[in-house]
């Protein structure tokens, strides 16, 4: 049994570093964690709102009070209003202000009115401990719209109009849009594929029983999609209106002056594509180059279910022609996971849970590897901000000044934001093993071997960083996989003999990538990478420099 070496010392010393401190921020989370974060709401009618927090809250039920905003607190508008969780979508609660105000006719809610929730929430069958401060949400009976790209279409020209009002109608499938550039000239863009996926026709007489039937999710509440025909998306628009388009009252929406038609940019790396090929020409000291393609399908399919996001996935690290006596990396894995984010405390600030099960094989099907694959990526305060997310925060305090001064501003008149940087830590696990005894053939000749079936059993530690300047990036993920258990494998020598190799203990891979983007949305970029260490399921060292074209979304 060979000892195997490579660049894995840090990604060893900072996986059991993050267990030690993840583990200490976890036990306190459970005491200081809040019941619900509020992050969005949406107005179904003047007497029925839903609200969403960061946290699941399908077990919790409570009573809420009304205030104006205005006057601050003070005797509640309305008091007892009935809280419940909303069916089908766990991170949503429903309030229904008509229970709590039957003598009002139509609701409580006056439109262009600002007002304050307070929230006491607790499990059914209990009340709140005594002292216990409610959860209080600010909302705003305002149908003004928001335009954004829709996620992971946003390269069809398809923008999403999100509205804090649930729409009662849209113009169709076919629909036109109104536009103006920054000098004020305006035109009209045709678009396809209109659509309102959740319209509230009657609103004066739903219920909230109703909700999960109309919505199987709030987020489809207040959603007009569309796709534009022409549009220009490296030439920042101003949509005016949509014709038609009208919210829950039967008024027209108001289109927020701030909304641009721009492109969506892209994900800062791999990790966070949906959509990823990096297409490389691979070189060696006195080697015969060859191709090497790394590729990676993961899309997003329907609304979250229980606080869970499903996600099928297929990725590839394929090549061709052996580099000197090193090989390049041959992985193909196919599979999906699902996917929650937790905000236990402060200091953690988020925990992604992604269990998933995978199908691992090489380029030649001749591994059969089927794994349960738990992954735990922690975020620790301060250590998550790419570019984009510094971009907003920057816009936001620009936006904020301005306002305050009376200063007209809009995106165009600001840069984004120069640096940005990401730096997380994962643990993860590959249970499971081979399904049946295989035979391995040599790349050349006719040799062949046989490859008896085991048992598999990793601890996959995992530290990522990305650096961004600009257009350019590094991007390095350093993978320490622990075998637990001894694992088959079969070795191509550079005389193409074959050997059988029995493998246990650390099996580290390294990859460092450098990024130029072309285009001012990140989409397309020139990469130089280099990969180092020992990927499953073959565990060949690989040691190579590879240059070549990335594509993300």
């Amino acid at each position: 049994m060979k000892p195997r070496t490579s660049i894995t010392h840090v990604s060893i010393l900072g996986s059991v570093f993050v267990l030690l401190l993840s583990s200490g921020s976890s036990l306190r989370a459970q005491t200081t964690a809040p019941l619900c974060t509020p992050t969005d709401y949406k107005m179904v009618s003047l007497a029925i709102i839903t609200i969403q927090c960061d946290e699941d809250v399908s077990h919790l039920v409570g009573e809420a009070q009304l205030l104006d905003a205005v006057s601050g607190p003070g005797k509640p508008l309305v008091s007892a209003i009935p809280v419940a969780p909303y069916e089908g979508a766990s991170q949503w609660l429903t309030l229904d202000l008509a229970a709590g105000s039957p003598a009002i006719s139509g609701g409580p809610l006056q439109l262009g009115k600002k007002y304050t929730l307070a929230i006491s929430l607790h499990p059914p069958g209990q009340t709140s401990p005594p002292g216990t401060a409610p959860v209080t949400s600010q909302i705003e009976a305002s149908n003004t719209v928001a335009v954004a790209p829709a996620i992971a279409l946003s390269s069809k020209n398809t923008f999403e109009f999100v509205s804090h009002f649930a729409y009662k109608a849209g113009p169709g499938s076919s629909c036109t849009l109104q536009v103006e550039d920054f000098s004020g000239r305006t035109q009209t863009i045709k678009a396809r594929d209109c659509r309102v996926p959740a319209p509230v026709v009657d609103a004066a007489h739903i219920a909230v029983t109703d909700l999960h039937r109309i919505a199987p999710s709030p987020e489809d509440l207040g959603s007009f999609i569309l796709t534009l025909d022409n549009a220009n998306k490296d030439t920042q628009q101003i949509p005016v209106g949509v014709a038609d388009l009208v919210d829950f009252t039967g008024k027209p929406v108001k289109l927020d002056s701030k909304s641009q038609l721009v492109p969506e940019k892209a994900p800062a790396s791999k990790d966070a594509s949906n959509y990823y090929i990096n297409f490389n020409y691979a070189a060696g000291k006195g080697a015969k180059p060859g191709w090497v393609l790394d590729g990676k399908v993961a899309p997003v399919i329907g609304k979250l279910y229980h606080g869970y996001q499903i996600s099928p996935s297929a990725s590839a690290d394929v090549g061709q022609n052996q580099v000197g006596s090193l090989k390049y990396t041959d992985t193909i894995d196919f599979g999906g996971s699902l996917v929650h984010m937790y905000r236990p405390s402060n200091f953690l600030q988020g925990f992604l849970v992604s269990p998933g099960i995978t199908y691992e094989t090489d380029r030649e099907f001749d591994r059969h590897n089927l794994l349960a694959t738990p992954d735990f990526r922690f975020n620790f305060v301060g250590l998550y901000n790419p570019r984009q997310r510094r971009s907003l925060n920057k816009f936001r305090r620009e936006l904020e000044i301005a306002d305050a001064n009376k200063i007209p501003w809009t995106r165009a008149n600001s840069k984004p934001a120069f640096f940005g940087y990401v730096l997380d830590f994962h643990t993860g696990f590959e249970l499971g093993g081979a399904l049946k005894d295989t035979i391995v053939k040599a790349s050349s000749g006719k040799a062949t071997l046989p490859l008896p079936s085991y048992n598999i059993a990793r601890i996959v530690p995992q530290v990522h960083g990305l650096l961004e300047l600009g257009r350019f990036s590094v991007d390095a993920i350093g993978y320490a996989r622990y075998l637990t258990t001894v694992e088959n494998t079969v070795l191509e020598h550079p005389d193409h003999t074959l050997s059988l190799e029995r493998l246990h203990g650390w099996n580290g891979y390294g990859v460092i990538t450098g990024s130029w983007t072309f285009d001012p949305a990140g989409h397309f970029a020139f990469t130089v990478s280099y990969k180092d260490g020992f990927a499953p399921p073959k565990f060949n060292r690989v040691n190579t420099v590879q240059s070549g074209i990335t594509l993300k979304y």
